[in-house]
């Protein structure tokens, strides 16, 4: 009985394997057809040029917030800075290896 079942769910020939996919696997959406119709819907977008960019980067409000930013880091590295110990002058070697080198 086993062997009856497993013949008959092999597919005789590959015109026969392809109508059983046809029936059996659901046909994919368009989604390339679905894209161009929401892009075509969409608003159309302008594209700016490296003039109209540099007119929209130097507006009143984008420059103040690049200055308050600038400012801000150099505030925060400077309190850093000033906030570590002076560095204590230190001879390279100990004092009487140095006095015995040099003799005076």
């Amino acid at each position: 009985m086993e062997s009856r079942n497993s013949d008959w769910n092999q597919p005789a020939s590959f015109s026969e394997l392809l109508e059983r996919s046809r029936k059996e696997i659901p046909s994919a959406p368009d989604l390339s057809a679905q894209i161009r119709k929401r892009l075509e819907e969409a608003t159309q977008v302008v594209k700016l040029g490296w003039r109209e960019l540099l007119l929209a980067w130097a507006e009143v409000p984008v420059l103040k917030a690049g200055f308050a930013a600038a400012l801000a880091l150099l505030t925060l590295c400077a309190c850093l800075e000033l906030s570590r110990p002076d560095p204590q002058p230190q001879p390279p070697m100990p004092t009487f290896l140095v006095d015995r080198l040099f003799s005076e």
